[in-house]
């Protein structure tokens, strides 16, 4: 019991320690997490050899948003309040340091799926197309007709598809990717959804679905037909939204929780379960670990760590915690491992020749 106090008093401490997360990207492998840090710190996780890669504190304006294309482009990109984007290489290396592409917040900055753009946005209500390694702008989306409000929020589906815009008027936009190049013809639909800004926004795996939070308010819409699919309340504004690939299920987070939801039926929000509790006071993003098979949902928060939960029973199954002296802490069911016994090698290991029931016995 001692040692056990001991241990829990370490966990504790080191994890109060640490920034608060305020977002976090998978690469598309799924084999490294980027986090981005209100300290304006930021991290790179190496999810299948249980370390840390590097930490960066190169600037102190609170990180808005963060992207990963390792497979392809080796490009990590992160935003800040004022202005600012900087883009790196895996190896922690600059491409380029806090270009100013706008006065005011970025509040979005993403790479398209192979990682040739970066596409930004934020108070100045404009859309940037910029290069993922010199910074230099190619363009941008931009109608004249419609919001001129900030946008808050923004999306790319895993098609390439699309880019969505979610405004603090309410507004939300919808942008054809396959014509970045073309400044005139990229607007496809505008809507608006809320008299509240809009807080969160997500496609679904097949680019037909698309998810948006709005004050206390959630949307499902289809993008093909463009009709409102469902609405329904939620206790506070929606921080951050992920569906799951090939289910009708997403998650959304809120202040203290996050949130299990289905849409089997006629495409019909139903709440399916929550788990509260789980980050102190505020859960910034939860999202679907990308290997279907491995059953997991990973989230983030202000006591700064990252979580690992069952998807099934939300057992929490690890805590990790960006410590700059012992690199990665892992508790499971089994302790405390410090480097070795990835908790998500165990599972990528054996994920396809065991059933669930082994699988919830791994720990």
């Amino acid at each position: 019991m001692k040692n056990f106090l001991l241990l829990f008093y370490f966990i504790f401490s080191t994890s109060l320690a640490q920034s608060p997360i305020i977002s976090f990207e998978y690469s598309n492998d799924g084999e490294y997490l980027f986090s981005g840090h209100k300290d304006g710190s930021v991290a790179l996780w190496n999810l299948l050899e249980s370390r840390i890669e590097w930490i960066k504190f190169d600037q102190s304006s609170p990180v808005t948003s963060v992207d990963v294309s390792t497979e392809f482009n080796d490009v990590l990109i992160y935003s800040n309040r004022d202005g600012q984007i900087i883009s790196r290489n895996k190896d922690g290396s600059i491409y380029f340091n806090k270009k100013i592409i706008m006065n005011g917040s970025v509040n979005s900055a993403s790479l398209t799926y192979g990682g040739e753009y970066i596409i930004a946005s934020g108070q100045d209500s404009l859309v940037h197309v910029l290069d993922p390694k010199t910074g230099t702008l190619l363009g941008y989306f931009y109608q004249r007709s419609t919001s001129v409000a900030n946008i808050n929020r923004a999306f790319i589906d895993e098609k390439n598809k699309y880019y969505v815009t979610g405004h603090s008027d309410g507004m939300v936009k919808i942008w054809d990717l396959s014509k970045i190049k073309d400044s005139t013809n990229q607007m496809i639909h505008t809507e608006k959804f809320s008299k509240s800004g809009i807080s969160s926004i997500s496609i679904d795996s097949n680019s037909e679905i698309l998810a948006i939070g709005a004050g206390k308010r959630l949307f499902l819409f289809s993008i093909d037909y463009k009709y409102l699919l469902s609405r329904s309340k939620v206790p506070s504004p929606t921080r951050s939204i992920d569906f799951r690939p090939n289910h009708k299920n997403l998650l959304t987070s809120h202040e203290d929780r996050f949130i299990y939801w289905d849409y089997y039926y006629n495409n019909k929000l139903k709440l399916y379960d929550k788990k509260k509790d789980i980050h102190g006071d505020y859960v910034s993003r939860v999202m679907y670990y990308p290997y279907n098979d491995l059953n997991l949902i990973i989230s983030s928060g202000h006591d700064g760590s990252i979580k690992i939960f069952d998807i099934d029973n939300y057992v929490l199954k690890a805590e990790l915690v960006c410590d700059k002296d012992n690199g990665w802490i892992i508790i499971g069911e089994n302790g405390l491992f410090n480097g070795e016994g990835s908790i998500i090698n165990k599972y990528k290991e054996r994920a396809y020749t065991l059933d669930k029931n082994i699988l919830k016995d791994l720990f």
